[in-house]
């Protein structure tokens, strides 16, 4: 009995195929955009994938996972705070972080008091706050270009083309070796259909459901016990010009998908159970389409979990330039770490009103009397203060239309 199953594992063939569709989820949130495809792979998955969509269609309408890594969005000007909803905010989110983290450089240095070796590095504070700045769309060779809500395609968009190429190969080595076509048949249907269920255009329409050209700044961050901040600054206040997000809407949107979607979603469920059904049919080779199946489980694990710069997320992002864009890290041969308040006051000084956004995020209790007297003053020369910060950093702001002259003749 052992012998025969381990010859050909058809019946847990099908099984397989019946797994693993929150990682087929994941990787197809990672890769939709505006292209008229999205390269997830064919793999184990996809029927679960496809009735899990069919149950988001008739029900929530949202066919994207909700964020595995939460966070807010502050609107600095205002102060207002959205609980994070958005899968591409979450995981700019944890990128940024892995970013930043990635720059720290550990030393080492001697406590007095109790006269040991400690092991440091520059996110040894309580805040870091972070400074990013909104790119304007660029265009690039060889599909390389992006703009805001259309990503960048990376290097690990371009790996589905060599592992589909392997799969189809794979699944013609029967075929060459004993005329048995099935195996290439099903896998070739079985690319397709993945191409087709994963690129509905709704998928785009949720994953970047908000408005663009915001003149708005915006701070993003898992929230109070948590030390990573992160400004986002608009390259314009211009709303013709500003290529930044609303990513207060993006936080708090809901998508739901038209009875086109709905018709759409049961049609492919339809047609995932004739696959599976076709599948289970197949009595030779089966390990073959088991490799196949393998390959691109592993492929999409990879897509689903690989951390992606800010432009192959749709949200094209730089460290801000002409200003600091660093508050709170600990300093090579500082005895104390920095104070939280201290880095908000620092931030405050250098961009007026991010320091009062994050201070209610972090203190949401009483503050110390010498607290309070600073942080009024900087109330007091605020409006002074904000005027001549968007002087210097969006001067085309302050200069004046001048009228047309006037041709006519007296």
């Amino acid at each position: 009995m052992f012998r025969s199953q381990f010859s050909n594992p058809k019946e847990a063939l099908s099984v397989l195929l019946l797994i693993g569709g929150d990682v087929i989820q994941k990787a197809v949130a990672q890769m939709a955009g505006p292209a008229s495809f999205t390269p997830v792979a064919f793999s184990f998955g996809w029927v679960a994938y496809s009735f899990n969509s069919l149950l988001n269609a008739i029900g929530s309408g949202a066919f994207l996972p909700e964020p595995d890594y939460p966070g807010s969005v502050i609107v600095v000007g205002s102060g207002d705070t959205r609980k994070n909803q958005a899968w591409v905010i979450g995981r700019l989110l944890r990128d940024l972080e892995l970013e930043v983290e990635s720059e720290f450089d550990k030393w080492e240095w001697i406590d007095e008091n109790t006269n040991q070796m400690v092991k440091t590095n520059p996110g040894d504070s309580g805040l870091l706050v972070t400074v990013y700045e909104t790119l304007p769309a660029r265009q690039g060779y060889f599909l390389s270009g992006y703009a805001p809500k259309e990503p960048k395609k990376d290097a690990l968009w371009w790996t589905y083309f060599p592992i589909t190429l392997t799969q189809l190969v794979i699944g013609a080595v029967p075929w060459i070796i004993s005329g048995d076509w099935a195996v290439f048949f099903v896998t070739a249907c079985g690319i397709v259909l993945a191409l087709v269920t994963g690129s509905l255009r709704t998928l785009f329409l949720e994953k970047y459901a908000c408005r663009h050209h915001s003149p708005q700044i915006y701070a993003i961050a898992r929230g109070n016990g948590h030390r990573h901040v992160f400004l986002i600054l608009p390259n314009s206040r211009d709303k013709d010009k500003s290529s930044a997000l609303y990513l207060d809407d993006l936080a708090s949107a809901v998508q739901h998908g038209g009875w086109q979607t709905r018709a759409i979603s049961i049609v492919l469920a339809a047609l995932w159970v004739g696959f599976l059904v076709t599948v289970g049919g197949i009595d030779t080779n089966t390990w073959y389409l088991l490799g196949i199946g393998a390959l691109g489980m592993a492929h999409n694990v990879f897509v689903a979990g690989w951390h992606r710069a800010p432009e192959a997320h749709g949200i094209p992002l730089q460290r801000a330039q002409g200003i600091k864009n660093e508050f709170g890290r600990r300093q090579k041969g500082a005895k104390n770490r920095p104070r939280v308040m201290d880095v908000l006051f620092d931030l405050e000084d250098a961009i007026p009103e991010a320091g009062f956004a994050l201070r209610d995020l972090f203190f949401t209790g009483t503050l110390r009397p010498n607290e309070i007297e600073k942080w009024q003053s900087k109330q007091n020369d605020l409006k002074d203060r904000k005027t001549e910060w968007r002087k210097k950093r969006y001067p085309e702001e302050s200069v004046k239309k001048q009228p047309a002259p006037d041709h006519r003749k007296v």
